[in-house]
């Protein structure tokens, strides 16, 4: 069910048509230009802080309770020791590496968080020759109407608004340049070279806003957006006037939305006429019209910026996802431990210390596995999914387990039937864990079980933190089963509690909308979907750091090309990060889907391509382009950082470290471009978010990874150790079975996939034959009927 695209030898996918790559830079190149006719957020906020998943969670040091466990020291021997600990700190060396001291990296000041900033926003959509056009719609606006719209009576005002919108619906669209010039506060002109917005300014832009949605006609205008397109895209007749339409209509629908993103007093309103209209699914639609025609006068830039402000606006930021996770988590009775400090197990994890335990501890009755049956159901594809990683158990010097017949009363063993020679070198005795504890008991079984090994199993289980995902998943698993088992695959769920259409709690009805949107906007794109990726992955391509070379002096067009390749980066990655968060809230599978179109894209090499020779700390504290605009905009006060380029480096690592996450066969595709030196790079300046995501892929590679590669990263290797939390029992860098994983790792991504198709074949089944599947029957005696027919 997933397109799948060959790449060459530079690791970029191949396009389906000769010259379609050719024609696709062409006009990302020229995107930006019109036609020559014409903080709830914490300041450490991890974007990936799944309320599932503890492994994406950081290690809070500070929080740690401060007890001190070691020996007793008198006050004297304490002194002394406090003093040598100042000496060491006073004469620091950080070349001197033997000295195992501290060594210090640049901080930067950056927090991650997808708050709007309405200035930032407005400055980010308008090029310069855009803005050199404010002049004629204040002169359209004041020869038609004559008089300041913010001192007419507010019966005026809706009649101005109401008129456009009449012609709108008549397919008018020449009055639309002072719909825009209303919306920015109906004063922008202050001189003849310089804009700015004051404070003035945005509270006339909020109000104005406000009384076009009170007008109710976001439905108009998104109408008219989706005519133009269409018309323009199968047309080379009036081209100027539908891209005229386009962006001043993609224009409007921008600064109603950052407007309700910035101050949310009204969006709830907005939320349900955009919803209505059907917007998300029909810029989607949109942007998989530009892939197959890919006009330059289709402003393909406002569409996705259009795009994922409409996405940021409809489903929610980071905050209210994380919020939305919390009351599934509460609404399906999923507890987590509140201390963060506090080192967790994961049922799969729980399940394997239950069966190592077993096993060599016979008699003892440990609390039942936390998973379903037939969970390693060597019969059913799906054993692959979530296989237990268990310890290396093939080792040369661990024997197998002897036969039943040659068990002993007595520990004692036999005497050698003849004299030994001995050994030469040092001999290693090691206890052989294949072998059960049999040994004489008691009536009481539980006093044959050390009192340690009771209080590992209380501590395992007490520690055992479920996740949303799983529960999803194991739902779907259960009728996947029964299909494999030969029952009818038109499987209906008589009781399916990953439905929220129906339901309708007032308390939490905010979040139930969201998950509705989702899954409405899920059905309605899933055949575009492919595109979207597509898309959004060659503009990351196109804004590659090193192809572009950044000129402090840019002026002009070439000012406008860099600056929209920024916006389009920073747009299309948070786009798709914010759509993988939501599918992941709204169901396991969807999420599996989207990152496995990620993945075909050949995602992997585009970042690590991206990044590989890049100088992250030159780059981040570098004047950024972006000032060179304040000659435009005379009240943007330039950044100390580049702000937007670390937006986009966290979005792209997030991106990657979810589609990889405990997926053997993604992972070793990582480890055979051995990145440990893109990623040494990339952590030379030090700021956690920034890092989370790099660490979190770091802790994936490691076990896959060889001894002498573990010994030349051990730098990468300690980071993990210090900055990212650790689950109760993790082998990510001690031995496992890394054979059988790797044996497994088609399987699984095999099994996954089989399981993502039976999930959408059953619940999209439209989507999916508009894709070329079909749902057919293959009820297990019908097909025997079959055979036996056909024999006769």
């Amino acid at each position: 069910m997933i397109l799948h695209h060959d790449n060459d030898e530079s690791g970029i996918s191949r396009y389906n048509h000769p010259s379609e790559a050719a024609q696709l830079e062409i006009n990302l190149q020229s995107i930006t230009l019109n036609e020559s006719s014409e903080d709830i957020v914490d300041p450490e906020f991890n974007p990936d802080d799944e309320d599932d998943d503890e492994d994406n969670e950081r290690l809070n040091i500070d929080e740690i309770e401060k007890v001190d466990n070691n020996l007793f020291v008198d006050k004297e021997f304490q002194n002394s020791l406090n003093q040598r600990v100042n000496e060491l700190a006073l004469n620091r060396d950080a070349n001197n590496t033997a000295s195992l001291l501290y060594i210090s990296r640049p901080n930067i000041d950056y927090s991650f968080n997808d708050n709007v900033n309405l200035k930032k926003e407005i400055d980010q959509w308008f090029t310069s020759e855009e803005i050199s056009k404010f002049p004629s719609y204040r002169v359209c606006y004041f020869s038609k109407y004559g008089q300041n719209f913010q001192d007419l009576t507010d019966d005026l005002k809706s009649t101005i608004i109401i008129s456009f919108q009449q012609g709108l619906d008549k397919g008018e669209s020449k009055d639309l340049p002072m719909l825009i010039y209303i919306l920015l506060g109906a004063k922008l002109l202050r001189n003849e070279s310089s804009y700015f917005l004051d404070e003035d300014d945005l509270m006339s832009i909020h109000e104005n806003v406000n009384l076009i949605i009170r007008s109710n006609i976001i439905g108009s205008l998104t109408k008219q957006l989706d005519i133009s397109f269409k018309n323009l895209a199968q047309s080379s007749r009036q081209t100027s006037k539908y891209s005229f339409t386009i962006y001043n209509v993609s224009t409007i629908l921008f600064l109603i939305i950052v407007s309700a993103l910035a101050n949310d007093t009204y969006s709830r309103e907005l939320v349900l006429q955009l919803h209505e209209a059907n917007l998300l699914a029909r810029l989607t639609r949109l942007i998989d019209i530009w892939r197959w025609n890919s006009k330059t006068s289709l402003r393909i830039r406002n569409i996705i910026i259009l795009y994922s402000k409409a996405l940021q606006l409809l489903f929610g930021n980071f905050e209210k996802r994380k919020a939305t996770k919390q009351y599934l988590r509460s609404k399906f009775h999923i507890n987590k431990i509140k201390d963060k400090n506090k080192l967790t197990n994961s049922p799969i994890e729980f399940h394997i210390f239950r069966k190592e335990l077993l096993s060599r501890y016979p008699s003892f009755v440990p609390p039942p596995s936390k998973l379903p049956p037939d969970y390693e159901n060597t019969a059913s594809l799906l054993q692959f999914i979530s296989v237990p990683k268990r310890l290396n158990n093939h080792k040369h010097h661990i024997p197998p387990p002897p036969p039943v017949s040659l068990h002993i009363s007595t520990p004692a063993p036999s005497p050698p039937l003849s004299p030994q020679k001995p050994a030469k070198g040092k001999r290693s005795f090691q206890t052989n864990e294949n072998y059960p504890l049999i040994f004489p008991v008691n009536d009481n079984l539980e006093n044959s079980v050390p009192d340690s090994i009771k209080e590992a199993t209380t501590l395992f289980e007490t520690r055992v933190v479920d996740k949303l995902s799983l529960k999803q998943l194991w739902n779907e698993r259960e009728y996947f089963s029964k299909q494999e088992r030969g029952w009818s695959e038109t499987i209906q769920l008589k009781d399916d509690s990953f439905e929220y259409v129906d339901q309708v709690e007032e308390a939490n009805q905010d979040f139930i909308d969201s998950l509705n949107r989702v899954e409405k906007y899920y059905n309605d794109s899933l055949p575009y979907l492919s595109s979207l990726v597509h898309v959004f992955l060659q503009i990351l391509i196109s804004s590659n750091e090193d192809v572009i070379k950044e000129d402090q002096s840019a002026t002009g067009k070439s000012l406008d090309i860099l600056l929209a390749k920024r916006t389009l980066a920073k747009n299309a990655s948070y786009s798709v990060n914010l759509l993988l968060k939501w599918f992941k809230t709204s169901h396991i599978l969807k999420f599996e889907y989207l990152s496995s179109l990620i993945y075909d894209s050949n995602f992997i090499n585009i970042v690590l391509h991206h990044y590989k020779d890049s100088d992250i700390g030159t780059r981040i504290n570098e004047t950024s382009i972006w000032d060179n605009k304040c000659t435009i905009w005379s009240n943007r006060e330039p950044d100390s950082i580049d702000q937007e380029y670390c937006f986009t480096f966290i979005n792209m690592f997030e991106i990657l470290s979810m589609i990889i996450n405990k997926k053997s066969q993604r992972i070793l595709s990582i480890c055979e471009k051995d990145p440990s030196e893109t990623f040494r790079n990339l952590l030379s300046i030090y700021n956690i978010s920034m890092w989370n995501p790099i660490l979190k892929i770091v802790k994936d590679l490691v076990p896959f990874s060889g001894k002498k590669w573990k010994s030349n990263n051990m730098d990468l290797i300690s980071l993990v150790y210090l900055h990212r939390k650790l689950h109760l029992v993790d082998h990510w860098l001690s031995p496992r079975d890394l054979d059988q994983e790797i044996n497994d790792a088609y399987g699984q991504e095999i099994a996954t996939r089989a399981l993502t198709q039976f999930y959408h074949l059953r619940k999209y089944p439209g989507s999916m034959y508009e894709l070329g599947y079909e749902l057919k029957d293959h009820d297990f005696f019908s097909k025997e009927f079959d055979i036996v027919t056909r024999n006769d």
